[in-house]
């Protein structure tokens, strides 16, 4: 029997992954190939507890050798299965005992759980006896074995309560026999082995913990604190220390209450009340605690209820983070925000962003009222879109450079097109914004509006262009001179040709050397003196001719790039000198004509008041120049012309007429009338002289008396065709007067009869007497309408209705017409205004055609006799009348003739009826004109207007 004390068994009882703490007397099999599962030194049992675990186990004393195999996963679990192998960690045994080779070949080789003895044990997790290990079927070292002189053994699994820990074998010199209480003994060691390892690793494992923790506490740079359910700190750590400024005693015993402000205790007490409760088991709060100097720290505070254990009480455990810095730099960035979003929005320049896709996200206030979009329009719109055409290109190649290449932004002047299409011209900046950790990256665009500016660039180059060409195209001369001696600097073309010398003569002289002589020491002194302004003198020209010039100079200040110098505007006056001496001349002709003209010439000033006369207008009017200016025109005109008078002297004052002529009558010194033609006009201000208004007066009294004799000779003509036409229509007169004057004899006679009667009728009889004094009407209207036409009155104009005229005289004609078989159609507009007309003149007009045409049809044969007469509107301002019949009508050969004095077509007639008739037309002021009717007949047609034609004065104006 071997003995037991030379054996070195080590019960594995617990597990360690150190492999500084791997004891060296252990036998194990492990699962895996890389990690090397070994006991932990701390929970292995010492030799002698060891001794007894296994002394007894075996029938005899021969056992010299044990192994422990053991199996492990990767990361420290324990698995059970046919894919886990098993490796021989280690071994023990006598020291006398040579086992090398066997060892070998333990420590070399993995068995898998189907594979050999100690597989078998591994699956079944049963222990298993080897009578004789050489000669033992399936150990799969039995050579090794017999060599190494083992025979006897047992093999036993290390057990964790169903679950397979590691294979323990042992192995004696001599062979021995199945002993079924030993193996279950040794089955109940492997048990107990594992619940030892179980307990004594997780005892480890709590003391590791609690190291851990404790470090943890001790070292972390987070606050740590331990408190009661009421509050009561119990412990803190060093950090919490530091962040709160307080010793440990002043912290610890105290509530946290008293480390929260005021404002901030009852939401702390109620959380405390709600974790006392149950209701509430973890709180995370970010709020202010009281430092020991008073200042306050903000914390993000996470509290969690650590439950009761068998010897604790349950308790709050907190983690504090000092997060001042962030909520100081949270509000910093708050406040930036806004003063950004406050200058965003209220900036006088553009600001809008835009998406890497080139879509605008945000646009202000001043960039909506530049492009006339509201920020809603604009997030469906890119940059592109409110480009004007015309730049689109650039800007993309623009953009292309900026998102291809290192470029972080670029500045572009362009053209956008507003939602209204204006254009408007802005100065852009562009640039990239990186993306944070809060927002994507985006593009940036400040836009200012620049169109003010380049419409002053436009015309600042206008400007500068036209005064380049006014200073080259210029048709005076304008030259520049050095301040010191006034050499020429530069010279126009106007100039040169003025002088007759090029501009690089002129270079080569001075202001003096072109100077007249006899001006040169006039123009000496000015030098000297630095007199600047203008001046008339003399240039003697490179041919030695003499021309006037005005010479306006003035000092051009230094710039930052050109001295000061003289400027100069030259004005030839060579001709207006000629021309003021040659006016003087005609100043001088012009009084000898006004002085001597046989027509009277006055001018009057603004106030119509009289400034100067000639001879003959004194005599025309009676008065001496000086009596006149103390007058007006008005004063001396006779009364019914004055308002035509004042009318068109106010129009000539106002610009409403440029000149008027009009025929009128001044009121003399002594009384007496004198007809006049006034033709006024305006004659403009000078430099020299005020604005007037200058007439010549023709004395036209003769003239007017002739006139009058005249229009006397034609009413007496007139008069005469009336009484002629009269003698034509005897018979119809006759007619007209006979049939009224027979029905009052009827009509008298039946009233005596009904008088006469037994029974006076007296209805009858008063209706009769209706009759006679309606029939007595008719004649005497007849009576007094011939009368009206013979009777030897002087014309009188009225407001006349033009219709009421017609029908008078178609009563007058009616029974010639009848007598003719002529149908007579009248066709009178309505609403015709009045005109201003003598009433008799314009019947005899209408009768001489409707008399014209009853004659010229009833000698026609057998056609139709058709006579219609019509008045209308021939314009707004005019009315017209006209005669139209189906007579014969008018030979084209003589239509021109036909209103000639004695020319007629009638056998009896004397050719003076349509003489008379238009002169009486365009006498009113209206036009008489006669066209062939068609098919047949002729069409006489007269118009008047409807406005008081002047015929007592003649007025003619121009504007």
């Amino acid at each position: 029997m071997p003995d037991y004390d030379l054996l070195e068994p080590v019960v594995p009882l617990g597990i360690d992954t150190a492999p500084s703490r791997r004891p060296a007397a252990e036998s194990l099999w492990r699962i895996g190939e890389v990690s090397c599962f070994q006991l932990n030194r701390n929970y292995a049992v010492d030799r002698k507890t060891a001794v007894l675990l296994t002394d007894g186990l075996t029938p005899d004393r021969t056992c010299h050798a044990r192994r422990l195999i053991f199996k492990e996963l990767p990361g420290g679990d324990f698995e059970r299965g046919a894919a886990a192998p098993l490796r021989c960690d280690c071994l023990w045994h006598a020291l006398d005992i040579e086992t090398a080779e066997f060892d070998a070949i333990s420590q070399r080789r993995t068995l898998r759980a189907w594979e050999g003895r100690l597989g078998e044990v591994w699956r079944t997790a049963s222990p298993s006896w080897i009578v004789d290990a050489p000669t033992e079927p399936g150990f799969l070292r039995a050579g090794a074995a017999s060599r190494a002189g083992l025979h006897g053994g047992v093999i036993f699994p290390i057990m964790l309560d169903t679950e397979a820990l590691g294979v323990i074998e042992f192995f004696s010199r001599a062979a021995r026999e199945r002993d079924q209480e030993q193996l279950a003994t040794l089955s109940a060691i492997g048990s107990q082995i594992g619940q030892f390892m179980k307990r004594r690793t997780a005892e480890a494992e709590l003391r590791i913990s609690e190291e851990r923790w404790r470090r943890l506490f001790e070292t972390s740079a987070a606050g740590m604190a331990l408190t009661r359910l009421d509050g009561v700190f119990t412990e803190v750590n060093p950090a919490l220390r530091r962040i709160l400024g307080r010793a440990e005693d002043e912290i610890v015993g105290h509530s946290f209450l008293e480390l929260n402000p005021e404002e901030e205790r009852a939401a702390t007490a109620e959380a405390l009340a709600k974790f006392r409760s149950g209701s509430l088991t973890q709180r995370q709060v970010e709020k202010k605690y009281l430092k020991k100097d008073g200042s306050l720290v903000w914390l993000n505070i996470t509290t969690t209820v650590v439950p009761p254990t068998e010897t604790a009480p349950p308790f709050l455990q907190s983690v504090y983070m000092d997060i001042t810095e962030r909520v100081q730099a949270e509000a910093a960035l708050r406040a930036s925000d806004e003063r950004w979003r406050a200058m965003f929005e209220s900036t006088a320049v553009g600001i809008a962003t835009s998406d890497l896709g080139l879509r605008y996200v945000t646009a202000n206030q001043s960039f909506q009222r530049m492009t006339g979009y509201t920020e809603e329009e604009l997030r469906g719109l890119k940059p592109i879109d409110i480009t004007h055409e015309d730049d689109r290109a650039a800007m993309l190649a623009r953009v292309d450079e900026f998102v291809a290449g290192p470029q972080r932004g670029h500045r572009i002047e362009k053209r956008l097109r507003r939602k209204d299409g204006e254009i408007v011209w802005a100065d852009v900046n562009t640039f990239f914004i990186p993306a944070t950790d809060s927002t994507p990256a985006f593009i940036g665009g400040m836009a200012v509006d620049i169109t003010d500016r380049k419409r002053a660039e436009a015309a600042l180059r206008a400007t500068e262009e036209r005064w380049r060409a006014m200073f080259e195209t210029a048709p005076v001369g304008i030259t520049m001179l050095d301040f010191e001696h006034r050499r020429y600097l530069a010279a126009n073309k106007s100039f040169q040709r003025m002088t007759g010398y090029t501009e690089d003569e002129l270079r080569q002289l001075t202001a003096l050397d072109v100077t007249h002589e006899d001006d040169r020491a006039t123009a000496r002194k000015r030098i000297d003196a630095n007199v600047i302004g203008g001046q008339q003198k003399r240039y003697r020209r490179k041919d030695g001719e003499v021309i006037w010039a005005d010479v306006s100079a003035f000092v051009v200040p230094a710039t930052d790039s050109t001295p000061a110098f003289v400027g100069a505007v030259i004005v030839d006056i060579t001709d207006r000198k000629r021309a003021e001496a040659a006016l003087r001349a005609s100043e001088e002709r012009w009084r000898t004509v006004f002085e001597a003209a046989a027509v009277g010439i006055a001018t009057t000033d603004l106030e119509h008041r009289y400034v100067t006369a000639n001879e003959t207008y004194q005599r025309m009017t009676g008065y001496t120049e000086r009596e006149l200016q103390n007058l007006t025109p008005e004063d001396i005109t006779h009364g019914d012309d004055l308002a035509a008078t004042r009318r068109f002297l106010d129009g000539i004052f106002t610009g409403l007429h440029r000149s008027y002529r009009i025929e009128k009558r001044y009121r003399r010194k002594d009384g007496e009338l004198v007809w006049a033609d006034v033709n006024p006009f305006f004659v403009r201000a000078t430099e020299s002289t005020p604005a007037l208004c200058a007439a010549i007066v023709v004395d036209i009294t003769g003239r007017k008396r002739a006139e009058e004799a005249l229009q006397q000779a034609q009413a007496d003509l007139a008069r005469i065709n009336r009484v002629m036409l009269l003698e034509e229509m005897a018979a119809s007169i006759a007619h007209e007067v006979n049939q009224p004057i027979a029905a009052v004899i009827t009509n008298a006679n039946a009233g005596m009869r009904w008088l006469e009667a037994g029974q006076p009728d007296l209805d009858e009889v008063r209706q009769a007497l209706g009759r006679i004094v309606r029939d007595g009407t008719r004649a005497g209207e007849v009576v007094g309408r011939i009368r009206a036409l013979v009777k030897k009155v002087p014309p009188a104009r009225d407001r006349a209705n033009i219709n009421a005229a017609i029908r008078e005289v178609i009563a007058l004609t009616q029974t010639e017409v009848q007598r003719n078989a002529i149908r007579l159609e009248a066709k009178l507009a309505d609403d015709l205004p009045l005109v201003p007309a003598d009433r008799i003149q314009l019947q005899q007009v209408i009768m001489n055609l409707i008399i014209n045409a009853v004659e010229a049809m009833s000698s026609s044969g057998n056609g139709p006799r058709d006579l219609t007469i019509a008045s209308g509107e021939h314009d707004a301002n005019a009315v017209f009348v006209e005669v139209r019949d189906t007579g014969p009508g008018i030979d084209p050969a003589y239509i021109d003739r036909l209103f000639q004095s004695f020319y007629t077509t009638k056998p009896n007639g004397i050719g003076m009826g349509l003489a008379i008739s238009r002169s009486i037309v365009e006498a009113h002021g209206g036009q008489l004109s006669a066209v062939s009717n068609q098919p047949r007949g002729a069409v006489f047609r007269f118009t008047l207007p409807v406005e008081e034609p002047r015929s007592e004065s003649s007025i003619q104006s121009r504007r």
